[in-house]
């Protein structure tokens, strides 16, 4: 068969099957143009669940009137005008196929007007790449697009449409995205001839506030930390679910990168990671949040949809995300209106100054508290910090030690014997029950002995259960997949070496105690990181684990009674 030009409605058609799923396809695309044209009110209206009519207006700098048929021309955009664009693309849209792509399967019709226009041009197309001529309409500056019987001349595509109530869940889904993402713009929602809703423009912190919980629900609202970051170029500002929430699979998961709605598993598995520790590794969170970085960093090019993007420093991306997430409960749990100053305590020291120029100890607080609300929220067991003076850590000492001051006397403890401790009795208790593990972003290959080597893949089922996932890639060589979520901030190539030198104890001894055996000689080899905005919680914890101040990895605290701390003062002279 010969080659030949396919004919452009079917062109069309065929790029419409890449962008047009169904109608909330449709108007995420031409929610897209009307954001890019500069609208500050979009007025949504829709009929049968979009299957009928999606028509969208807003009140940007709209089309001129001869650049209304190339509108509908593929390939034919204001927003990009040469390859290097593409590198830092600052639009929402950019390809310019939406347009024609949705009127090849519906019947369109373009309306615009710009300021300098004394009225507005119309144009229209049905399911073909003829265009019609523009005629005068009446029409404020802005731009109307209506479209109708969406798949009317695609059967096949129709079918496949949902009941109305469900591709109707799916319109509202867009418009609320469109409402968290550009808390900007005023933005109304009719279906049916009747207003879902309307929300006004929010500008102030307070009119943000209602408008989340209007469109997530005022329980979210209620439960949700404030996020509020910046380092540099890079920003994450929005709400996560609280410590305190109950989890529903109704909470909200919305993420925005630059504005822009996405489904990014790098920023979804730093999200979960951020919150593991003060809200449980079962726990997917519920979160409102934006990620704001340069355009240059980010390619939003990789998905004909856009709902993709693909950042080009993604563990930078990742471990920035973590690092603003990790410990914000234990900081915003302190008690409405008793934030500690910025340089109060080191433990509550900022690492970066929040995008608003607010140093972050300053805006980690619980959502809708502060002047706005007379809620208190109290101090969680496992989030008491500088705030206490009576409980709070005082370290490091040489390095490594902290003091405790309790009722009877001062506690000193080795914080990393202590979070050995901890590390041991969590990855033992994966002989009962799965303990929850951590995909590394990026695997890393090891370097190990061949004999090692053999062990690993001798020993790979039984690690498997203890949380470890790896494979051999070589004679002498080992790639680290997944790690139990105990070992989270220690780097692959230590944990793979540890794992090495500890495996001979799981190939030998009393089958009962090579569990327990390999495990303390794993954590023995490790040098764990000391974390010590929370070590308050780390030394809570062990207390709680250990009844006796020694383990067989070494002693974990020595403990000063009162008696003893006056014995050492005695024959001083003092009376």
């Amino acid at each position: 068969m010969r080659i030949r030009r396919l004919d452009p409605t079917l062109a069309n058609q065929i790029a419409a099957g890449e962008v047009v799923e169904r109608p909330a396809s449709v108007l995420k695309e031409v929610l897209e143009n009307s954001v890019d044209a500069g609208g500050r009110r979009i007025e949504v209206d829709v009929e049968r669940g979009g299957t009928r009519l999606v028509r969208v207006r807003d009140d940007g700098s709209g089309i001129h009137r001869d650049d209304l048929v190339l509108a509908l021309s593929r390939h034919a955009t204001s927003k990009i005008r040469q390859f290097e664009d593409l590198r830092q693309i600052g639009s929402m849209g950019f390809r310019g196929e939406a347009l024609p792509s949705i009127a090849s399967v519906s019947r369109l019709t373009l309306v615009s007007r710009q300021a300098e226009e004394e009225s507005g041009w119309s144009v229209e197309a049905a399911g073909s790449a003829r265009v019609s001529d523009p005629v005068p309409a009446p029409h404020a500056v802005g731009t109307t697009v209506a479209v109708r019987d969406l798949f009317f001349n695609t059967p096949a595509r129709r079918k496949f449409l949902r009941t109305e109530k469900t591709e109707f869940r799916h319109l509202e889904g867009m418009v609320k995205a469109l409402v968290l993402g550009h808390p900007e713009l005023d933005v109304s929602l009719v279906h049916n001839g009747r207003q879902v809703f309307r929300l006004r423009a929010a500008a102030r912190e307070r009119e943000r506030e209602d408008r989340v919980a209007r469109v997530c629900g005022r329980r979210f609202v209620e439960h949700a930390l404030r996020v509020e970051f910046g380092r540099g170029e890079l920003g994450l500002q929005g709400w996560v679910a609280g410590p305190r929430a109950e989890a529903r699979a109704s909470d909200p998961q919305h993420l925005f990168v630059n504005g822009r709605p996405v489904r990014d598993p790098v920023v979804r598995h730093a999200i979960r990671a951020g919150c593991a520790d003060w809200l449980g590794a079962d726990r997917v969170p519920g979160y409102v949040l934006d990620l704001v970085l340069p355009a240059g960093d980010v390619d939003v090019n990789v998905h004909p949809a856009k709902h993709e993007v693909r950042f080009h420093d993604s563990r930078l991306v990742h471990d920035f995300v973590v690092r603003c997430l990790r410990g914000l409960a234990g900081a915003s749990l302190l008690p409405a209106g008793s934030l500690p100053a910025a340089d109060a305590s080191p433990a509550l020291r900022p690492e970066g100054k929040a995008a608003t120029g607010v140093e972050v100890a300053e805006t980690r607080r619980p959502y809708g508290g502060g002047e706005h609300s007379g809620r208190r929220t109290e101090v969680a067991p496992s989030a008491r910090g500088a705030s206490e003076d009576a409980s709070a850590p005082l370290g490091p000492l040489a390095g490594r030690y902290a003091a405790v001051a309790g009722q009877g006397g001062i506690r000193i403890f080795d914080v990393v014997a202590a979070r050995r401790e901890v590390i041991f009795n969590r990855l033992q208790a994966a002989a009962h029950a799965p303990v929850p593990s951590r995909p590394f972003l990026v695997p890393e290959t090891h370097p190990v002995g061949v004999e090692e080597a053999d062990r690993f893949e001798a020993q790979e089922e039984s690690l498997l259960r203890l949380g470890f996932e790896y494979r051999r890639v070589g004679p002498d060589r080992i790639m680290l997949r997944e790690a139990p979520l105990a070992l989270a901030g220690i780097e692959s190539s230590e944990i793979v070496a540890v794992l090495a030198a500890a495996l001979p104890r799981l190939a030998s001894g009393d089958r009962h105690d090579r569990v327990p055996s390999f495990l303390r000689r794993l954590v023995e080899g490790l040098e764990p990181p000391l974390d010590w905005p929370r070590v308050g919680s780390l030394l809570q914890e062990v207390e709680a684990l250990c009844a006796r101040p020694e383990s067989p990895s070494g002693r974990i605290w020595v403990e000063l009674t009162e008696d003893s701390i006056v014995s050492l003062f005695a024959g001083t002279g003092r009376k």
